[in-house]
């Protein structure tokens, strides 16, 4: 059997370095179980905000970070000063944005639906009183998508956006 004869100075640097490797990993888990603690890396939601010329607003409730198969409601609310009058509010949403969604139902349901490309619009009845019309699709992520997705979603004056915003959706695994 051979002996190693370690010089006491290569043992105490070797100490020191094994000591302050476990101190920043120990720092790290630390680190990390404060941050999951406090929410920032589960799921989070966004309001964005477009208006149009005559003071309409329109803002969009959805998901900027989830997870595959979570629930992802989208939630689409007009208001407009003066009310609606007669005219069906018509709603696009682009860039393929429904293909990530496994939806279960649109409250109020659309009096009518078309896509064109991959730009879905949305017509509903204007609401009989008010200024505000706000509609939630109910969905969940597919299990199978995984990655981000952006699309713009807009007001329509007949054919013509007059307000729009975009919204990007990162789903994680």
């Amino acid at each position: 059997m051979r002996t190693f004869d370690l010089d006491p100075a290569t043992t105490l640097r070797r100490a020191r370095r094994e000591r302050l490797v476990r101190r920043v990993l120990a720092a790290l888990l630390v680190a990390m179980t404060i941050t999951a603690a406090a929410g920032t890396l589960g799921p989070r939601t966004r309001t964005a905000n477009g208006r149009a010329a005559d003071g309409t607003v329109l803002r969009v409730g959805y998901e900027q970070l989830t997870r595959r198969g979570l629930s992802a409601p989208l939630t689409l609310e007009v208001e407009r000063p003066g009310g609606f009058g007669d005219r069906p509010l018509r709603l696009a949403v682009s860039g393929g944005y429904f293909d990530i969604w496994d939806a279960n139902a649109i409250v109020p349901e659309p009096a009518a639906q078309r896509a064109e490309g991959r730009t879905v619009v949305l017509e509903f009845d204007p609401p009989a009183v008010g200024v505000r019309f706000r509609a939630r699709i109910d969905a969940r992520i597919d299990p199978s998508f995984q990655g981000r997705r952006v699309a713009r979603v807009a007001l329509l004056d007949r054919d013509t956006p007059v307000a729009s915003v975009l919204v990007t959706t990162r789903v994680l695994p």
